[in-house]
C-alpha cells in the first residue's frame, strides 16, 4: 500500500512538471523545486530520473571558486567574523544573479564572470566611500573600506590576468595607435576596433574578461588624453 502511494505521488509530480513545461510556466517549476543552483529553462535540460530539469553550465575553475567562497563562509560563521560573512553572502548573491542572466543568454559561467561581479562590487564600495566622506560618516566609511579589503583579497586570488598586466599591454597598443594616426584626432573607437586587441578571444589569449579590458581602455585613454571627450583626442 505504501509503495502504491509513493508511485502515485511520483506520478502526480511528473504530471505537474509536464503540465508546467507545456504551459511554459517555468516560474512554477522554480517554486516547486527550491534548488539553489538550478533554474528551469526549456532549452537546456539535465535528466533527473524521469524528469528533465535545467542546470547552469560552469567550468571547473568557476565551481572550485564558488566552493571556496562557501567554505570561507562557513569558517567566518564559526569564527563569528561578521564582516567577512556579510561580504561573502552578498558576493554569492550577486554571483547567483549573474548566473541567472547567463543562463537566459546560454552563456558559460567562468572565473572571468566572477571577476566582473567582484569588480562591480568594488566599484560600488568605492563610490559609497566617497559619498560617506562627503557626508562625514566616518563610521560607515570604515565599514565600506573593510569590506573593500575583503573583496580585493578575493579579486586578487582569481586565476585571471591582473589589472596591471592588462594596462601594460593596452598602454603599448594605444601609444602605437596614437603614433600611427595622422589625422590629428585620435578617436577611442580606433582602440575598440583595433585588431591588436583580441576582442573575441580575450579570455583565452589575455586571460581577461571583456568588461575588464573595456574599462581599462576608457581609463587609460582618459589618462593619456586628459580634457578630451571620449570620441576624440
Amino acid at each position: 500500500m505504501e509503495m502504491k502511494n509513493q508511485n502515485r505521488s511520483k506520478f502526480l509530480l511528473i504530471v505537474r512538471v509536464l503540465r508546467a513545461l507545456l504551459l511554459n510556466e517555468c516560474d512554477r517549476l522554480n517554486r516547486m523545486f527550491s534548488l539553489r543552483v538550478v533554474k528551469f529553462n526549456r532549452n537546456q535540460f539535465l535528466k533527473l530520473g524521469n524528469l528533465r530539469i535545467a542546470r547552469y553550465e560552469s567550468n571547473g575553475t568557476y565551481n572550485e571558486t564558488i566552493s571556496r567562497f562557501k567554505e570561507d563562509l562557513k569558517k567566518s560563521m564559526i569564527k563569528k567574523d561578521a564582516l567577512r560573512k556579510t561580504v561573502i553572502k552578498n558576493l554569492l548573491s550577486d554571483i547567483k544573479n549573474n548566473e541567472i542572466n547567463n543562463n537566459e543568454k546560454n552563456k558559460m559561467n567562468n572565473e572571468f564572470q566572477i571577476y566582473d561581479v567582484i569588480q562591480k562590487s568594488i566599484k560600488n564600495h568605492e563610490d559609497s566611500i566617497l559619498e560617506f566622506e562627503k557626508s562625514k560618516r566616518e563610521d560607515l566609511k570604515e565599514v565600506e573600506m573593510n569590506e573593500l579589503k575583503v573583496l580585493s583579497e578575493y579579486l586578487e586570488s582569481l586565476p585571471v590576468a591582473k589589472k596591471e598586466d592588462i594596462d601594460l599591454k593596452l598602454r603599448k597598443i594605444i601609444e602605437d595607435l596614437a603614433a600611427e594616426d595622422k589625422s590629428g584626432k585620435f578617436h577611442i573607437g580606433k582602440i575598440f576596433s583595433s585588431k591588436a586587441i583580441p576582442w573575441k578571444n580575450l579570455e583565452e589569449e589575455w586571460k581577461a574578461s571583456l568588461k575588464a579590458v573595456q574599462h581599462s581602455v576608457v581609463e587609460i585613454h582618459k589618462e593619456m588624453f586628459p580634457g578630451k571627450p571620449k570620441g576624440s583626442a
